[in-house]
């Protein structure tokens, strides 16, 4: 190689070598200019293991995949989260009063874009590649139910379908007229026992959670599953829009990290909390 091509190839790595310490010091300077920022992040306050552990206020050791994801992309931001619980309708509210900052984890829809930031590509459309998580939300009978979902309309029902107050499933059963009527079901747990006792015709709930709630409370005896789903969707962080306008740096930051504790820890955060043995103190002592 002559003294020519030598220069010039050191000269090249050189020059990439700058290039990464510069990028190196823009994404330092980058997460130092959020250090200490704090945002206030909702949730909401009943359990829902492997995502969410705890009820209440309560906020466990082992928080939930959920919770432990926000927390490692706040940190790679340079962000302090300060959690709230508050029931699911609650945590909207206080999203669309920009009370709270953002919450976790919502499913698109034009009501919810109104008052909330949801993230976008370049085209300024729906990112989907920066989601939160994918749920599926299968609909449970009771074991001898004659209850029959086509993908679009429900037959052989009497007194309704349940889901979680204030979700999308909730919001699109009542606009079908299906939704369980005159009965109090804040969560998937009483949802579920409702279904076995035949109470109401069904329930939907995430098949995750639900699997979990059926083998803790022996439930599987008495409920089946309806071949079709109810909703099969990306969910996401969302953020108000004052949080948005004020702070979008840091905003579109997190959904990229987000995407980034997904994408590298996902998988074992679920499979950690799905074999996680029940600790007593996540357990209510009254429900």
């Amino acid at each position: 190689m002559s003294e020519a091509a030598v220069i010039l190839r050191v000269s090249h790595l050189v020059v990439i070598q700058m290039q990464i310490l510069l990028l190196i010091i823009l994404l330092t300077f980058q997460v130092a200019a959020f250090a200490g920022q704090r945002v206030n992040i909702c949730y909401e306050d009943t359990e829902l293991k492997p995502f969410i552990l705890g009820y209440d206020n309560y906020i466990p050791d082992h928080p939930g995949l959920a919770v432990e994801m926000v927390l490692l992309a706040a940190r790679a931001s340079g962000l302090e989260v300060a959690f709230h619980r508050s029931p699911w309708k609650r945590c909207l509210r206080e999203v669309e009063l920009s009370r709270m900052d953002g919450m976790f984890a919502a499913i698109w829809s034009s009501d919810r874009e109104r008052f909330a930031v949801f993230p976008r590509d370049a085209a300024g459309d729906l990112d989907s590649r920066r989601y939160f998580w994918q749920l599926r939300y299968p609909i449970y009978v009771r074991f001898d139910s004659k209850v029959s979902w086509d993908g679009k309309q429900f037959s052989g029902l009497t007194t309704g379908i349940g889901s979680p107050p204030g979700y999308i499933a909730a919001q699109r059963l009542k606009s079908m007229g299906a939704y369980a009527k005159n009965i109090y079901l804040p969560d998937g747990e009483r949802g579920l026992k409702m279904v076995a006792l035949g109470r109401i015709d069904g329930y939907i709930l995430n098949e995750d959670s639900a699997r979990e709630m059926i083998s803790q409370y022996r439930l599987g005896s008495s409920l089946k599953v309806l071949p079709r789903l109810f909703i099969d969707s990306k969910l996401y962080l969302i953020f108000s829009r004052k949080y948005y306008q004020e702070s979008p740096e840091q905003a579109e930051q997190f959904w990229d990290e987000i995407t980034k504790v997904r994408e590298s820890s996902g998988k074992a955060l679920l499979i950690k909390y799905m074999l996680a043995p029940r600790e007593a103190s996540w357990i209510p002592l009254k429900r």
